[in-house]
Parts: structure tokens; sequence; C-alpha cells
């Protein structure tokens, strides 16, 4: 009940900032937003190295169908489910109260701030969330493949797949290497 309560009260209070909020919370916001807005008539806007790939495929249905208010949605679940997969690497983690991992998470200003907002931090954030719950899982391909999807988000992900790849090297899974850089590589290509 403690993480219904506490995702309730955040996605509640997100909406309200959302729907009070006269602006974006940043000037990158309405660019990404505009982006997302209008990807399927500008589809090089999928592969926008100012876009971000990963961001605009996550917001161009909710923007094109909600506008604003769908891409604040977007957000606000990106944000909880970024938690729910904090909750599950702390269970998997054993430890002792996992709950408090998803409490933190959300009681974060900035990701209180991200959930009203049209940026590439949420998007960041839940891909990396997804990466490190699959390496505790020591599903180590599926590692890999999410952490090349880091740069597409955000351009702090190339320093992740290099601190990935030195992990997968530790954990002497050479092979899953060169599945770090797909992401990059299938971007790259497309665009």
């Amino acid at each position: 009940w403690v993480l219904a309560l506490a995702a309730g009260v955040f996605v509640v209070l997100s909406r309200y900032f959302g729907a009070a909020s006269e602006g974006f919370l940043e000037a990158d916001a309405a660019v990404h937003y505009m982006y997302a807005r209008h990807a399927f008539s500008e589809p090089h806007y999928f592969v926008d190295i100012w876009g971000r790939p990963i961001k605009t495929i996550l917001y161009c249905l909710p923007a094109w169908f909600g506008g604003r208010a769908g891409v604040q949605w977007a957000s606000v679940g990106l944000a909880v489910g970024s938690a729910w997969m904090c909750y599950l690497l702390a269970w998997r983690l054993e430890v002792a109260r996992p709950a408090v991992a998803f409490v933190a998470m959300l009681g974060q200003p900035l990701i209180f701030l991200h959930s009203f907002s049209e940026l590439t931090e949420l998007p960041f954030v839940f891909v990396l969330c997804l990466c490190l719950w699959a390496y505790a899982r020591k599903t180590y391909w599926l590692a890999a493949l999410l952490v090349g999807l880091l740069p597409a988000a955000r351009p702090e992900g190339f320093g992740l797949v290099v601190v990935m790849a030195g992990a997968l090297l530790w954990q002497r899974r050479w092979w899953a290497v060169p599945l770090c850089f797909v992401g990059v590589m299938v971007w790259s290509y497309v665009g």
C-alpha cells in the first residue's frame, strides 16, 4: 500500500502542477515537445541529435494525440516506471526495505519537476533503470543492448556505455561487449 500511496500522491501533484503551469519548465522542453509533436510529418526528427530518438519515440504518440498534457502524462508514467524499476532492483539486491527505493526515487525534486516536462531526463532515467535491473538479474545481453540506447536518450549515455563495457569485461562476459554499441550503430545507420 505504501507504493500505491506514494505513486498516487506523486501523480496527483505532478498533474496538478503540470496543468497549472502556463509554460515550459525550460526552453529546451518547448523544442523537445515540438520535435515529438511533429515527428510523424518530419520523420528526420526521430533520429535528430538534438531531439534524441528515445525521447521522440516515447513522446511522439502522446504529443500527437494529447498535446502537451499527453507528453506530461507520459513523463509522469516514466517517473513512476523508473521508481518501480528501482524497487525491483532493490528487491533483487535483497535490500531490507525495497519500498524505500521507490519512495526515494519519487521524492527527488528533479524527478518531480521533470514529471510534468517534456525533457530528455526521464526517458534516460527509465532506460538506465531497465539496464541496471537487467544487469542485476545477470541478463547481460539485455543490459548491454539497453545501455547502447542511452546515448540516443542523452549524451551522458556515451560514458555509461564505456562503464558497462568495463563491467561486462570484469564479469568475463566479453561476448556481450559488442552489444553495447548496437544502439549507437543503429541510430547512426538510420540517421
